[in-house]
Formats: structure tokens, C-alpha cells, sequence
């Protein structure tokens, strides 16, 4: 709980690694705030492989503040793996995500019906740059969750600047 990372940059050195992951399926961060930082060339195997992210969370509460994400195969990538008993929360604020692979921010929820859910999953994206981005600026991926979207600069995308997919209302 209570985690700061603050003012680093992490160069992945085109290894098949990726940048800062946080939470597990079975651990949770609460309180996390990830501010000034730079992840770039981390690259995966073949995409769906869970490496080549920038940011990588799973079942926590995380502010991302000033963060900047490029040449990686996902810029950041957060959602929710099973069931949980709070709110599970990220915010990615005043950032950027662009030059990257497949998509700039991408966001899950793996926990089952929304209808079901006491605890839903919420993403705010405010304020960013969403660019250049080799298919999705945006990806909404395995829902329901709560998704609010809002002052961004969503561009030049390959395939999409916000995918709703199948899940979204």
C-alpha cells in the first residue's frame, strides 16, 4: 500500500521484458502513484504475451501522473484478474502514449458480470496524448468496467483512436 515511484526512466533495451508492473492476480496495490516516468523499447514475443508493456497493473488503486510511454508494445495495459473485494481503480492523468506497437492504453476487467459486480472496475484517462500508435490509441478489452474518457488528444492511430469492441454499451 502506499507505493511512490517517482522520477525514473526505463530504457527495455528491445528485450522481451516489460516496464513496470504492479499488483498480481492474488496482490493488489492501493495507494499507487507512478509520476515522471518514461518506459520505452520494451518489445514482446507475439502479441497476446504479456510482455513489451510500459505499465502493467492487475487488481489495484493507481494514479498515473506525468507518466510517458512509447516504442514498447503496449504503452500501458491495467485491468483486473478474478474477482476482488474493492474497487479497483486507475487514473492516468497528464500523460503520453505513442510509437507503440499495438496500442497506447489498454484496459480489462476479467472479473465477471457487471451486473454481478458490487466492486466494478473505473479507469480515468484525463488530460493525454494518445498518438501514433501501430493499431489501437485506446483499447477496451474483456469488460464491463467503467470507462470515462475525458480531454484527450486521440490520434494518427492505425486502426482505431478509442475501440470500443464487443463489451461496450
Amino acid at each position: 500500500d502506499n507505493v511512490t515511484i517517482d522520477n525514473v526512466q526505463l530504457n527495455g533495451n528491445h528485450n522481451h521484458i516489460s516496464g513496470i508492473s504492479l499488483g498480481e492476480t492474488n496482490q493488489r496495490i492501493t495507494n499507487g502513484i507512478v509520476r515522471n516516468v518514461t518506459v520505452f523499447n520494451h518489445d514482446a514475443n507475439d502479441p497476446p504475451n504479456d510482455t513489451g508493456i510500459g505499465f502493467k497493473a492487475q487488481n489495484s488503486q493507481i494514479t498515473y501522473t506525468n507518466v510517458t510511454s512509447y516504442s514498447n508494445l503496449k504503452g500501458l495495459d491495467n485491468g483486473q484478474q478474478g474477482t476482488t473485494d474493492f474497487t479497483i481503480m486507475y487514473k492516468v492523468i497528464n500523460s503520453a502514449f505513442y510509437n507503440n506497437g499495438y496500442s497506447g492504453i489498454s484496459m480489462n476487467n476479467k472479473g465477471g458480470n457487471f451486473d454481478e459486480t458490487t466492486y466494478p472496475v473505473k479507469y480515468y484517462i484525463v488530460n493525454n496524448i494518445i498518438r501514433d500508435n501501430g493499431k489501437y490509441g485506446i483499447e477496451h478489452y474483456a469488460g464491463p468496467y467503467l470507462s470515462y474518457i475525458v480531454h484527450n488528444i486521440i490520434d494518427n492511430n492505425a486502426q482505431y483512436g478509442i475501440d470500443c469492441g464487443e463489451t461496450s454499451p
